[in-house]
């Protein structure tokens, strides 16, 4: 178990409390704070001193989430991995399930998941990352076993519930240190190589806060967009049928209006050139606009078939007008 920190002074507490409340005994846990100013270094130690069996990591300066991570898993001896963040909780079952889990699993699974419960500040109930009924379980369809097409296309899977073979992580070398985040990149280059499998219990709260990693994606020019960029060209070199270059290229066409709304215009111009190479309509559209090829008449003939059998028609804009 591996807990990561930065400025979670309000909840680190309660963070490392949940991991040693486990009904699963055999449990070691490493925190490193990553350079906190708000005090979580001193909430850190008293809670060694209380409970020796902790071992502790400081970072003289912040390092990030990655290279934090990796510091920790260096030391870590188990088998089996979970990387908690500081400002949540796992419910008392949650280790022995997951074990359990992977001993009914087969050797190619590489990753357990399941459904999370959203807690505000306060750790009052705020929802679940999947619907689920008043006992619990999940009210949808949840993809698992080779995910990697759609990882690419949305997030099917949620991080904090992630437990993973240490096999995992050390075939990749650990999480890769030039990133700012972790999780899209971790889940592009393992779900290459090990399938995923769903456990339909809710064994996390995950603590939703206005200033968390996720809330800093929709900062102008932020840092995370060039990361995803990266992992797209990651991506891009591992996908293999056409449903997958199809899923990298919906989740290109998301960060490129995500770095519009964000004043990133380079790097959207960056991302574009990318989706240029990976599907080939876009491509042929793209130039087509270069050259300015006519085709509002072929379009109108499109729509026609379209929308007619629908009862609709379409009204062609006359010269002069548009937007």
């Amino acid at each position: 178990m591996i807990c990561l920190c930065h400025n979670h002074a309000p909840y680190v507490r309660a963070a490392l409390q949940s991991v040693l409340a486990q009904s699963y005994a055999l449990v070691e846990l490493i925190v490193v704070d990553d350079a906190s100013s708000d005090g979580s270094p001193s909430v850190i130690r008293q809670f060694v001193r209380e409970h020796p069996r902790v071992a502790a990591l400081f970072n003289g300066k912040n390092r990030g989430n990655c290279r934090s991570f990796n510091r920790a898993l260096r030391q870590a001896r188990g088998e089996l991995i979970i990387d908690l963040a500081a400002d949540d909780v796992l419910r008392p079952e949650r280790i022995a399930r997951q074990v359990e889990g992977f001993r009914s699993a087969g050797e190619t699974v590489g990753v357990l998941f399941h459904n999370v419960r959203y807690i505000d500040a306060d750790g009052q109930p705020q929802g679940t990352y999947f619907p689920a009924d008043e006992q619990g379980k999940t009210t949808v369809s949840v993809p698992q076993g080779d995910l990697f097409a759609a990882l690419l296309r949305h997030r099917p899977v949620c991080a904090p519930s992630m437990m993973m073979r240490r096999a995992v992580l050390d075939g990749m070398g650990g999480y890769d240190e030039a990133l700012a985040y972790e999780d899209f990149d971790f889940w592009v280059r393992s779900s290459r190589q090990w399938a995923y499998r769903y456990q339909d219990e809710i064994l996390t709260e995950k603590r939703v806060l206005g200033h968390s990693l996720g809330s800093r994606f929709y900062r102008v020019r932020n840092e995370l967009l060039p990361t995803a960029f990266i992992v797209c060209q990651k991506a891009k070199h591992l996908t293999q049928t056409p449903e997958e270059h199809a899923a990298l290229a919906f989740r290109v066409r998301y960060f490129v209006r995500q770095c519009w709304y964000t004043h990133h215009f380079g790097l959207a111009r960056e991302f574009a050139r990318l989706l240029e190479t990976i599907d080939p309509l876009t491509r042929l559209v793209l130039q087509a606009c270069r050259w300015h090829v006519p085709i509002h008449a072929a379009y109108l003939v499109y729509l026609r078939r379209k929308l007619e059998p629908q009862g609709l028609t379409p009204t062609p804009l006359r010269r002069g007008e548009g937007l």
